[in-house]
C-alpha cells in the first residue's frame, strides 16, 4: 500500500455542518474504494497567497490515507465538482507502507 495526502481549500464561509458533510463524502469515497483513512487535519482559515474565485481566505483540510491508487481518481473528481472546494492537491507521501 502507498500513503497519500490530499489537501483541499474550502470556501471560508462554509458552515461547520457543511465541512463535516464534505468530510463524510470523502470518507465514503475512500471506504468504497478500499482505502484506509488515517487522519483528517483541519488547519482552519488562512489567508491565500493570491485571490481564488474572489476569495482572499480559505479553510485548509488535509486527508491522509493508505491506498493502492484506486481512490485518487474518484476523490479528485468529487472535489473538482464540489462548488465549495477552491483548490485541491494529492501527493504520494510514501511508496511502500
Amino acid at each position: 500500500m502507498r500513503e497519500y495526502e490530499t489537501t483541499f481549500i474550502v470556501q471560508p464561509e462554509i458552515s461547520e455542518e457543511g465541512c463535516q458533510a464534505l468530510l463524510a463524502r470523502v470518507d465514503g469515497i475512500l471506504e468504497r474504494e478500499g482505502a484506509i483513512r488515517l487522519l483528517h487535519d483541519d488547519q482552519g482559515k488562512r489567508k491565500l497567497a493570491y485571490e481564488i474565485r474572489k476569495f482572499q481566505k480559505g479553510r485548509y483540510v488535509t486527508t491522509h490515507y493508505l491506498d493502492q491508487g484506486q481512490a485518487v481518481e474518484p476523490l479528485e473528481r468529487t472535489l473538482r465538482l464540489e462548488e465549495t472546494v477552491l483548490r485541491f492537491l494529492t501527493v504520494q507521501v510514501a511508496d511502500a507502507v
